[in-house]
């Protein structure tokens, strides 16, 4: 839809609360591979490198839906819903 709003940010680390540190180790770890993990389909998928999609999800990155498009993580407006969609939203 054309008023949309997408956003990208980087995985977040959890609410330690009264964890071990190693546990928090551990949590780190997995966000840090998650993040990697992210970048590289992100870089893939959109053409940009690597270094200017982590810039870009150091914070939450909000885009309109054209943004996304010139992003690369949108293909395109859908300006009626179609009928899947009304069926979808009617139940």
């Amino acid at each position: 839809m054309s008023d949309a709003t997408a956003m990208l940010h980087q995985p977040k680390v959890p609410s330690t609360g009264e964890r071990q540190a190693t546990e928090v180790q551990i949590k780190w770890k997995e966000v840090k591979a998650q993040k990697e993990v992210l970048v590289k389909i992100l870089s893939e998928t959109t053409g940009r490198s690597a270094s200017k999609v982590e810039q870009d999800i150091q914070r939450p990155l909000y885009m309109t839906a054209r943004d996304a498009i010139a992003y690369g993580i949108a293909e395109k407006i859908i300006d009626k819903p179609s009928e899947t969609t009304d069926k979808v939203l009617s139940t």
